[in-house]
């Protein structure tokens, strides 16, 4: 990967991943090999992002080598991790944004 965007969406990708793996329960602290199975780079590859992630101060390593979220690197997974699921949490068509309605129903709707 020498391509300069193909570096920046790995970067992202790898936030994204991290914060997607502490929201799910899996800890709050990431190591390459834990992340390898959901990326398709090397686990070489991952554990140089995440020290690059740590340069820009949105990691940091911890005493036991592993590697865990600043406030910055938090703030910008979230960010990512909603930019791609965001159309996945919108109700479907005609569906109640608030779901107050049932099924097509939207005479008791407080929004029609």
């Amino acid at each position: 990967m020498n391509n300069t965007l193909d570096e920046l969406i790995y970067k992202e990708e790898i936030l994204e991943i991290c914060f997607w793996y502490q929201g799910e329960g899996f800890g709050n602290e990431f190591t390459a090999q834990a992340l390898s199975p959901f990326l398709t780079q090397p686990t070489e590859r991952v554990e140089t992002v995440l020290r690059e992630l740590c340069s820009t101060g949105r990691m940091e390593q911890t005493a036991s080598g592993s590697y865990q979220f600043l406030e910055a690197g938090t703030k910008e997974g979230g960010q990512l991790f909603i930019e791609s699921f965001n159309d996945m949490h919108q109700p479907g068509h005609y569906e109640c944004v608030d779901g107050c309605c049932d099924g097509d129903d939207h005479s008791r709707c407080k929004h029609h």
